[in-house]
C-alpha cells in the first residue's frame, strides 16, 4: 500500500502473496486495516474491491559509483475485472510504451541530467489509474486521459 505521511511524502507498506489472488483474503484484509483502520474504520478493507489487474515488465539498472538506479517498465496489460456492463470497453488494454524512472537520493542523478539535456521532462504517472483510464474513457473527471493522450498516442 502506498499511504502519504503527515509532510505529504509517499511511504510504502509491503505484504509478501506469493500466489495469484483475485479478492483479498482475510490476512490481506487484515493488513490493510492495520494500515488505514484507525483513519478508515476497522473492517474498511472488507468494502474494497478489484478493479484492474496491471502486469508488466521490469528491468532494474543499478549505476554502483552514485548509488542511483533507474526501472524500465515495458509491455504494459491492463486488465478490466470490474462486473461487466453493456457497453463497457475492452476488458483489456496493452499500452505502448517505456515507463523510465530514475531514483536517486538527490533526485540529480546522471540519468536526471541527461535526460534534461535531451529536452525530456519528468511526467506524472500512476500505472493503476492510466491503466484504468484507457479501460474506461468514461470515468468522471478522468485525470489521466491527458497522460494516454500525450504519452500513449491515445485519441
Amino acid at each position: 500500500m502506498k499511504l502519504r505521511d503527515r509532510r505529504g511524502m509517499q511511504q510504502k507498506h509491503r505484504m509478501l502473496i506469493d500466489r495469484p489472488v483475485q479478492r483479498l483474503e482475510l490476512d490481506m484484509r487484515r493488513f490493510v486495516d492495520s494500515l488505514v483502520g484507525p483513519a478508515m474504520g476497522v473492517g474498511f478493507a472488507r468494502t474494497l474491491r478489484p478493479t484492474s489487474i496491471t502486469r508488466y515488465l521490469r528491468t532494474t539498472i543499478l549505476h554502483d559509483a552514485s548509488g542511483s538506479r533507474a526501472t524500465l517498465d515495458t509491455d504494459l496489460v491492463c486488465f478490466d475485472v470490474r462486473p461487466r456492463e453493456p457497453g463497457r470497453s475492452s476488458p483489456a488494454v496493452a499500452l505502448d510504451a517505456v515507463i523510465l524512472e530514475s531514483k536517486s537520493a538527490s533526485g540529480n542523478a546522471d540519468l536526471d541530467r541527461l535526460m534534461r539535456d535531451r529536452g525530456v521532462r519528468p511526467a506524472r504517472i500512476s500505472k493503476y489509474g492510466t491503466g484504468l483510464a484507457a479501460l474506461d474513457p468514461e470515468l468522471p473527471s478522468n485525470r489521466w486521459n491527458r497522460t494516454l493522450r500525450d504519452h500513449f498516442g491515445a485519441a
